[in-house]
């Protein structure tokens, strides 16, 4: 049964309902009575501290209400709150605060509490309240906070998934240090591309001279992409350990840029182009941006 919203927000964080915890130290806590385990429910006494927890977490508030001469109160603490299981469901779920109701009356009256035990669960956003009222044994307590505990599962695992911050995309690596493909083949200069203007091909960041530069790559790439994926023909050939080719070695043959491990490997190349035609033949093709 739900609270009156305006009750309840002053009886949570207004100054004139504090509880007796807030206003004068530590609250009552759970009683021990005979050879009862320790409970283990990390419980607060303060429903200011617990309200701001609440918003921070997003988890729901449970107020239990005690009281020294109810009877079934201390069983409910000693018994069912003291049960393992329920203390776990309660501290992963709820922001658990114990109240004596004799302590703080206007609390009691704001949450319309008129039976003891009663147990009353507010929502993270303070704008209800439920109450689960007397006592209960562990497994029918634990059925009575289920629903809620879904509720929250739900509620936090969605802020994880939104407060989960994008891993950041590798960057693509330099291709051909940089120097201008087009400018390359088209105006055979060594010229180095601009930063800012760039495309990704074959997983490489490709920079160019200037945007025109770029879109006659984006028109024709496989006119300007270097034959062999960049590998030098003649080292391949030889199967050389080093075959990446060098941008700084590089030669045009039939329209296509060719790159080559070194001054050497090119000047061989060009003693003797047809040895190398099959490599070049076999080389990988422009394949995909």
């Amino acid at each position: 049964m739900r609270a009156q919203s305006n009750l309840l927000i002053l009886a949570l964080v207004g100054g004139s309902l504090l509880s007796h915890a807030d206003a004068a130290g530590p609250a009552i806590q759970p009683a021990l009575r005979g050879q009862a385990k320790p409970v283990s429910i990390q419980w607060g006494n303060s429903l200011q501290k617990a309200a701001e927890q609440a918003r921070k977490t997003g988890k729901p508030i449970l107020v239990q209400f005690t009281a020294d001469w109810c009877t079934f109160c201390h069983k409910m603490l000693d018994e069912t709150l003291s049960n393992e299981e329920i203390a776990q469901q309660v501290n992963e779920c709820f922001i658990p605060v114990v109240l004596d109701a004799d302590q703080n009356g206007p609390v009691v009256k704001a949450l319309g509490v008129e039976a003891f035990p009663t147990t009353v669960v507010i929502s993270a956003d303070l704008k209800s309240a439920n109450r689960i009222v007397g006592f209960f044994k562990p497994a029918a307590f634990e059925t009575q906070l289920d629903p809620y505990c879904r509720e929250t599962r739900a509620r936090l695992a969605k802020l994880a998934k939104q407060a989960k911050p994008e891993e950041p995309k590798a960057k693509p690596p330099l291709g051909f240090d940089g120097l201008c493909l087009v400018s390359l083949l088209d105006d055979r200069k060594l010229d180095k591309g601009d930063e800012r203007v760039t495309a990704v091909f074959n997983g490489q960041r490709l920079q160019f001279v200037s945007e025109r530069h770029r879109r006659a790559f984006l028109t024709e790439p496989e006119k300007y992409w270097p034959m062999m994926d960049g590998r030098c023909p003649v080292a391949s050939l030889r199967e050389e350990a080093a075959r990446t080719g060098d941008p700084a070695t590089v030669a045009v043959y039939r329209g296509r840029l060719i790159l080559f491990h070194s001054v050497e490997h090119r000047e061989d190349f060009a003693a003797d182009p047809a040895s190398f035609l099959p490599q070049l033949a076999a080389g990988e093709q422009p394949r995909r941006f």
